[in-house]
């Protein structure tokens, strides 16, 4: 019997290198590479510039102040129970009313809103607390409405109890 030749089996196909999108990124004209790696650069970017600011809070330390609004005139307010809102020239009084904080060059920096009314003897006291005042202004001005507004230091919004007072 004639000698028999060993079978040697046969090599795989060769395969390209690089999977199928390394494939297409090299076939990319010049222009269409450099604005896809520039929108891949810019997206790594924005994530590692979002986790930091979401790491560090990204802005000034802030603080909150507490207040209140006393509706000293009976004929102002009108009540319900143990509630009670303005009325008359009054009637801007009342849950949810804005109370704005602005800084020393008149930008408002935070805001909050007068609580639920209550009586607390023969007046009605709205009270409020503005969180979010960022720290730094040498004065700050917090306004009730259009009331008018009162100037405090920075010490003096921190200690809260700020009392504002319409009517007789």
């Amino acid at each position: 019997m004639p000698d028999a030749m060993p079978v040697v089996p046969q090599a795989a196909p060769a395969q390209a290198s690089g999977s199928r999108l390394a494939r297409q990124v090299r076939s990319l004209p010049p222009v269409k590479a450099l604005l896809l790696g520039g929108a891949v650069g810019a997206g790594l970017v924005g994530l590692a510039w979002g986790l930091t600011a979401a790491d560090f809070g990204g802005g000034p330390d802030t603080f909150s102040t507490t207040g209140g609004l006393i509706l000293s005139d009976r004929d102002g307010y009108l009540s319900a129970g143990t509630g009670c809102e303005g009325k008359g020239g009054y009637k801007d009084i009342g849950a949810g009313t804005e109370v704005t904080v602005t800084d020393a060059a008149g930008k408002v920096v935070a805001a909050g809103s007068l609580g639920q009314g209550e009586i607390v003897g023969t007046a009605c006291m709205l009270r409020f607390t503005v969180e979010g005042i960022p720290e730094g202004s040498k004065l700050y001005r917090v306004e009730v409405s259009h009331r008018g507004a009162l100037t405090k230091t920075e010490q003096e919004l921190r200690e809260g109890d700020l009392a504002f007072t319409l009517g007789g």
